[in-house]
């Protein structure tokens, strides 16, 4: 058997260290403008670069391979006795595959002796990336070129490809939607699902309103239609959006974890994934129910690992918060949410105290002047999203973690709130400012300004401090209200 070949172009969407250096798959790569700017894909703009340019307004142009840029890549594995097998991008969505096929059939008459077979994937993007791993692995597994091509061919359909895209204006900018229809979606949160068709075009095949049911919804289809086919991977891919991305693969996660903790099998899994009602419950739930319906566990089995779950990750949704979300609003919401004998200090309603008060403190009570703040519990040294690397109050304890706090006025309240957020447990801390920096743990930071009431200077900064540090000023939650009355005082 000969020495073979496997080549693609660079629309695999595979990072490209992965693709040439771990798969060992030489690719083309096809080229871009933006901006009046030509660019080779995969050594051009950073993916951030990119996207950012897009999110600013820029429209990119792609070019297909052309035959002599096909050649040129080609033909040196054919003078080197090798045959090849590429898999080429859909010839739905550009030209490229009809460049690499004639240029194959010139070299084929040129090489007789070689074998070159250009396969039209009718995929894109991580679709066409799956399928050229897959063919990677059966020739590392020992198989022909032929037997690899046949085996793409007649599974190339099988891939399936589901997709939601957040920008609708991008969309009007490529001449894909109206105007008109680029604002009422974008307004209404309208989001559409995508799906390769088996002419390898790309259709609309449905909507949702908001980003995570589209998300969700792209999910579900995956599950649907991987009925009855042996599947050993999924491949998520992306355009600058790595937390959707991960939000896709905790779904994934989360459906194994909880079939593992309720003992299901193979079988349970694929009743499952069988079942077509919806239930007004959240996933977890109606994937326990699937599984008592199933038989696999009993009701009582059902309540126990529910509430195990929820309880264990109850707080999980604030990680997903973006930072100045959960910083700025959250904390303050919270508080005033447990205890409304707090009222939230504005210029209006702090005037007759604070005539020159701007914000120099979040929430007033009669004389007192209080400060929220809200640190989330994290693996701090692990990848992934903040979500993904949540701790459990016991983990934040075991790991040493140190919550921060940062721009921190000593002279501008009286009193502080921190709240200490793990996934399952929200914890209170109150002290003075004075208890503050008795510390010995307030520290500057770069915002060290001189900032404060009435123009006056005063010192800004941070602490870094674990529980155990934050010991003598823990409450409890009911408690909180009294101790600031008491503190503040």
């Amino acid at each position: 058997m000969s020495e073979y070949m496997i080549m693609t172009d660079s629309t695999v969407d595979l990072p490209k260290e992965y693709l040439t250096e771990e798969l060992g798959v030489p690719y083309i790569p096809l080229t871009y403008l933006i901006d009046g700017q030509s660019y080779e894909d995969m050594i051009g703009l950073t993916g951030e670069e990119f996207f950012a340019k897009v999110r600013a307004g820029s429209m990119p142009t792609t070019s297909q391979i052309n035959p002599e840029q096909a050649r040129e890549a080609l033909e040196p594995y054919l003078k080197e006795g090798k045959d090849i097998l590429y898999i080429a991008f859909s010839s739905g969505l550009s030209g490229t595959y009809n460049s690499i096929r004639m240029a194959a059939e010139e070299l084929q008459e040129e090489y007789p002796e070689r074998k070159l077979i250009v396969i039209d994937s009718l995929c894109a993007c991580m679709g066409e990336g799956l399928l050229v791993y897959k063919a990677v692995q059966m020739k590392r597994a020992g198989k022909s070129l032929e037997e690899v091509a046949a085996w793409v061919e007649e599974n190339k359909l099988h891939i399936m490809h589901n997709v939601t895209i957040d920008d609708l204006f991008h969309l009007h900018r490529g001449g894909r939607v109206s105007k008109a229809s680029a604002i009422v979606g974008t307004m209404i949160q309208i989001k559409p699902i995508i799906h390769m068709d088996d002419h390898g075009e790309l259709k609309v095949i449905g909507k949702e309103r908001g980003r995570k049911k589209a998300l969700t919804h792209i999910v579900d289809m995956a599950v649907k239609q991987s009925e009855g086919w042996d599947n050993d991977i999924v491949m998520i891919t992306h355009g600058d959006c790595k937390e959707d991305a991960e939000f896709v693969a905790r779904q994934g996660r989360q459906l194994k974890e909880l079939l593992q903790q309720a003992g299901a099998d193979a079988e349970v899994l694929e009743a499952f994934r069988q079942e077509n009602a919806v239930f007004p419950f959240s996933a977890e739930s109606r994937i326990l129910m699937y599984l008592m319906n199933a038989q696999a566990i009993t009701y009582e089995q059902y309540q126990e690992i529910y509430e195990s779950y929820m309880k264990r990750n109850q707080y999980l949704y604030l990680f997903e918060m973006a930072p100045r979300t959960f910083g700025e609003t959250w904390g303050e919401q919270h508080i005033l949410k447990l205890f409304p004998a707090f009222v939230k200090a504005t210029k209006e309603n702090m005037v007759s105290v604070y005539p020159d008060f701007d914000g120099e403190f979040d929430l007033w009570i009669p004389e007192i002047r209080v400060e929220v703040k809200a640190c989330r519990a994290n693996d701090t040294k692990a990848g992934g999203s903040l979500a993904s690397r949540a701790y459990l109050h016991s983990e934040a304890i075991a790991n040493g973690f140190k919550y921060h706090y940062q721009q921190l006025k000593p002279s501008c309240c009286d009193v502080f709130i921190w709240i200490g957020v793990c996934r399952d447990e929200l914890i209170y801390w109150v002290l003075t400012s004075e208890e503050l920096q008795r510390t010995g743990k307030l520290g500057s930071q770069h915002r060290n300004e001189n900032t404060g009431i009435a123009g006056a200077a005063v010192f800004e900064g941070q602490v870094f401090m674990t529980e155990e540090e934050l010991r003598p000023f823990l409450v409890s939650e009911k408690d909180v209200l009294n101790v600031v009355k008491k503190k503040g005082r």
